[in-house]
């Protein structure tokens, strides 16, 4: 791995030095001439968080949202029209566009209030975010279980207006950039024409009021994975797994009283943890390939250099996943009975886990992408499933997530995504930011100095940490 000093941080890369790209950004796809009402009944719908919006590198932008995994599994399904949130500029920011800039990343943090004052401002002022009334993908990054039922429009507009006054008056707001984000992105994807009839109308009620054929959902990372996996924090995350439990049971009952029109409800297992691309081990052992046993130790690559949890508890946290996603199974089975249709991502993401397996890897013109974190120092990234948060995948990454599924709706005529357009459409591979390696680093200097800093530019305690949502 030969990577630079890695500084103990904590909760996350989402209140980083970012300049935020307050300018619009082009789709790559061209969105349809004919908006979107929240009266049509779709075809299909997804519900989820930020594995089904399409968010990579922290960032959900037009270059992002229309390759998420639902979109794809539209497409290769040959639905005509399947709408998905593209915003008219970056969620806030845009990390690829940062990192293409030729100025050091210590400068980004200088300037990261204006910038984000600017474009929470055009936010504020228009009337109308796009053409569309509503979207068939309303999955919004940083989701939570209980967040497909609880939040919506009103109860988030309200909160946005209110941080925003707030940064008005903050030289040094960045603890508050990922709430910012959340709440942001909330109403823009359940609400985008700002109207009064779905001001209040939850994720799972827009899927309700508009019935479409089949539901696809993509939910439950944020309630342990992302703290194991992006921070390191097994103990926290093992805690929070098991609690999701009473929020899934809710979540159940609430599909099974969706109106009979929804015929199919394709509902996503959690991937195994030891796949993801931040939990790594130690520099001397990345030569090396334990296939089916484990690492000595791993850590999270982004904010330690020491390798902390042993691979035992990695294997005990794999092992609870692994029995939570049968239990989540056996209850979505019990309250949808022949409706259900199950993913079982787990066994998916074993399947391309070339951290622990040589043979394990996504080959696309000539290239050799992997579960590892992107370096852009070789032809074949070092990685290349995932961004530059280590978490969220490219867009080949995001295509096994709808190869899955594809096989799951399809399991004796299953469709698989075209690969080699797959990377054509990938903005970052097909760009990597050059002095990827160095830049890294650069992050983890200026976010240890915002930690000391604090959010009112007093020194922070040292259990004072910027949130983070996935």
């Amino acid at each position: 791995m030969n990577t630079p000093n890695r500084r103990s941080l904590v909760k996350g890369m989402l209140a980083a030095p970012l300049i935020l790209a307050s300018g619009c950004s082009t789709s790559v796809n061209q969105p349809s001439v004919v908006p979107r009402r929240y009266a049509d009944k779709p075809e299909m719908m997804a519900i989820g968080d930020s594995l089904y919006q399409g968010v990579r590198s922290l960032s959900l932008t037009s270059n992002t949202a229309p390759f998420s995994p639902p979109a794809l599994v539209a497409e290769s399904l040959g639905i005509e029209r399947f709408a998905v949130p593209t915003p008219p500029r970056p969620i806030l920011w845009d990390v690829e566009k940062i990192f293409d800039r030729p100025v050091p990343l210590i400068i980004s943090a200088i300037e990261l209030p204006g910038e984000v004052r600017a474009n929470g401002a055009t936010w504020l002022t228009d009337r109308t975010w796009t053409s569309d009334e509503a979207f068939d993908n309303v999955a919004v990054g940083g989701a939570e279980i209980d967040s497909l039922y609880n939040d919506t429009y009103g109860k988030h507009w309200s909160k946005f207006q209110r941080q925003f006054a707030e940064i008005l008056l903050n030289p040094l707001p960045y603890q508050m950039l990922s709430d910012m984000w959340y709440s942001l992105n909330v109403c823009f994807t359940l609400n985008p024409h700002r109207r009064e009839e779905q001001m209040e109308r939850s994720q799972l009620d827009q899927g309700a009021d508009r019935r479409p054929k089949r539901l696809l959902v993509n939910i439950g990372s944020n309630e342990g994975l992302f703290s194991g996996a992006f921070l390191g924090d097994i103990g926290a995350a093992d805690t929070s797994l098991q609690a999701g439990m009473a929020k899934m049971r809710v979540l159940a009952e609430k599909l099974a009283e969706l109106p009979r029109d929804t015929e199919h409800i394709v509902f996503n297992s959690l991937i195994r943890p030891r796949t993801a691309t931040n939990l790594m081990p130690a520099d001397k052992d990345t030569i090396n390939y334990p296939n089916d046993r484990y690492f000595d130790a791993y850590g999270p690559w982004l904010f330690s250099d020491q390798q902390n949890i042993p691979g035992s508890q990695l294997k005990s946290f794999d092992d609870l996943v692994q029995y939570q996603n049968g239990e989540v199974h056996n209850l979505l089975q019990q309250k949808l009975g022949s409706r259900l249709v199950y993913v079982d991502l787990y066994e998916m993401s074993d399947r391309f886990d070339g951290k622990h397996y040589k043979d394990r890897t996504l080959n696309i013109r000539g290239r050799t992408l992997k579960n590892l974190p992107l370096s852009g120092t070789s032809a074949d990234f070092g990685g290349g499933l995932t961004g530059l948060d280590n978490m969220h995948p490219t867009v080949p990454g995001y295509s096994l997530i709808a190869d899955a599924v594809l096989a799951a709706i399809q399991p004796n005529n299953a469709v698989t995504t075209n690969k080699n357009i797959m990377f054509s459409r990938d903005t970052l591979l097909n760009n990597i930011p050059p002095l990827l390696f160095e830049k890294h680093a650069d992050v983890i200097r200026a976010v240890d100095i915002i930690k000391r800093l604090g959010s009112s530019g007093v020194a922070a305690k040292p259990d004072q940490a910027p949130a983070a949502r996935s």
